[in-house]
């Protein structure tokens, strides 16, 4: 039975370095769907790869595979759906008639991972163990707080998602 799992990767910034990591996907049995690049430092690149496998893929034995011959640390791995993420925002966005989608359904497709709350005001530091990011809702004394486990720091890219979807969802009045 066919598997879908999104994968946060970190691997070197270099030519060839995700070349590698696709081999080893591919010799797992993986075809990568898409391919979301949040950015590098200058050493080092994260990106979130939705793979297809086959069959449900020997996580470990890849985990070790992409360390081993591809200079590739997996960050964080879980089920997914094979979806592109701003087609699956446009979706979220349609408003049936009834229903008009919540601002954590939006949040959850462009930034996975991460637990959703709002704070009035500044709110306080990340529990020990997680990280934040805190975003301002337009037109408002609230923000967006975001939390996840502190080995997957937030990235610029999704600061970004996050931050334009907040705008959107106040533009057309989503609530969180």
């Amino acid at each position: 039975m066919s598997s879908v799992v999104r994968i946060r990767v970190s691997l070197a910034d270099r030519a060839g370095a995700l070349g590698q990591a696709a081999t080893v996907i591919g010799l797992h049995g993986g075809n990568i769907l898409s391919i979301d690049v949040h950015g590098t430092d200058g050493s080092l690149a994260i990106d979130d790869l939705v793979v297809d496998f086959a069959l449900e893929p020997a996580m470990e034995d890849l985990v070790a595979d992409l360390a081993m011959a591809a200079a590739t640390i997996v960050l964080h791995s879980e089920p997914s759906a094979p979806v592109d993420p701003l087609t699956a925002v446009l979706t979220a966005l349609r408003f049936v008639p009834g229903h008009r989608p919540h601002l954590t359904e939006v949040l959850d497709v462009i930034c996975p991972f991460t637990e959703w709350s709002t704070a009035t005001g500044a709110p306080g530091p990340a529990p020990d163990g997680t990280v934040q990011i805190v975003v301002p809702m337009p037109g408002s004394d609230e923000s967006l707080v975001g939390r996840r486990p502190a080995g997957m720091a937030f990235t610029a890219t999704e600061w970004a998602r996050v931050d334009a979807a907040a705008h959107l969802g106040a533009s057309v009045g989503l609530t969180v």
